[in-house]
């Protein structure tokens, strides 16, 4: 009797001993007392916390992948914030804005590799049940890597063929190894300011790869102030789309001057041909209603031969009113150069190094 009563106040003991073993501090504030096993340098922990119930031990270790995801796409977010707020201030020309919608920052910095968050360290207290979940930093990054190498290559071949253009003087060819690699940096973006940021740094093949794209678009300036462009229009009434276009094209970084065609030592040659839009009669509201549009065809001046041609049209430069000549002159007024950035950017990013 003396004997069965010893080993149940042991067993009583021990279970006591045991609910009263200390947590220990990882599991307690992993910032302040990260895991010996998982220092910050190297991973991304996070702690889950739910109170005992039946399955407070899956439901804490939710919470703890749960609370690491969050951390990695914060961070992800606000460095493609960074980004897009530096791309803002550059001067870099571009045929698009190059600041985009907060929707396409949401796509492009959602990290997909979630399955690579893993619980690492669990305990149950009697008040609730604790886990913590931590992101292997490298891991994470290697498999982002592994996703846009072969953007990586694309960029990099294009850069070379854009190199040896550049020496042969050829500005066509110049042109579409600039815009190939420019689509496969773009291609290649998400992945690369994902895994920067769950490194913490640039990695050294991060940095060739920056420093390639920089002298990229060092060249691409270089190729646009160095090609003049003559713009002039087919008709006296073209004159208010020239004196549009000069400026926009300005904005695009490129040298232009109102002159006939092939003049003052131009490389290319821009024609202008405004199309008022007007109809013959009255819409059924009993106004003119004109919907202009813009012609443009490049001629090199070296080979006379045409190298682009295109249509703008936009309808905030519709023009409307009760009379003919009104609504014709609406349209002229609304004529904004800054509308013309985009489409005469794309119409000359085949010619030109405009992306």
């Amino acid at each position: 009797m003396m004997h069965r009563q010893f080993t149940t106040l042991l067993a009583i003991a021990a279970t006591f001993a045991c609910r009263t073993q200390p947590m220990p501090p990882h599991l307690i504030d992993p910032g302040a007392s990260p895991h010996p096993d998982y220092p910050q340098t190297r991973f991304i922990c996070g702690l889950g916390i739910h109170s005992n119930a039946p399955d407070a031990i899956t439901v804490a270790a939710d919470k703890a992948k749960a609370a690491v995801a969050s951390q990695v796409q914060s961070s992800i977010v606000s460095e493609f914030q960074r980004v897009e707020s530096m791309a803002t201030r550059s001067d870099q020309p571009s045929a698009t804005a190059m600041t985009r919608s907060e929707s396409t920052i949401a796509i492009e910095s959602q990290f997909e590799h979630n399955e690579l968050i893993r619980i690492v360290d669990s305990s149950t207290a009697p008040d609730a049940a604790r886990a913590l979940a931590c992101l292997d930093r490298q891991e994470a990054a290697q498999m982002l890597e592994d996703e846009i190498a072969p953007q990586l290559r694309r960029h990099k071949t294009a850069v070379k063929r854009a190199q040896q253009a550049r020496d042969a003087g050829d500005t066509q060819a110049f042109s579409s190894a600039y815009l190939e690699a420019v689509d496969a940096h773009r291609r290649a973006r998400p992945g690369l300011v994902q895994a920067r940021t769950i490194l913490g740094g640039v990695p050294p093949e991060h940095a060739e790869l920056d420093r390639d794209h920089t002298r990229l678009q060092q060249w691409a300036a270089a190729v646009r102030s160095e090609t003049k462009l003559c713009v002039a229009g087919t008709r006296n009434e073209d004159t208010a789309a020239v004196e549009a276009v000069l400026p926009s094209l300005a904005r695009l970084g490129l040298s232009a001057t109102a002159a006939n065609r092939c003049t003052a030592g131009c490389a290319a040659a821009l024609t202008l041909a405004w199309n008022s839009g007007c109809p013959d009669k009255r819409s059924s509201f009993g106004l003119w209603v004109c919907k202009p549009s813009l012609s443009v065809e490049v001629t090199s001046c070296a080979s006379d031969r045409t190298l682009a041609s295109g249509t703008v049209q936009d309808k905030a430069m519709n023009g409307s009113g009760n009379r003919k000549d009104l609504a014709q002159r609406q349209t002229l007024d609304r004529l904004n150069s800054e509308r013309l950035d985009a489409p005469l950017g794309r119409g000359l990013s085949s010619v030109l190094p405009i992306q």
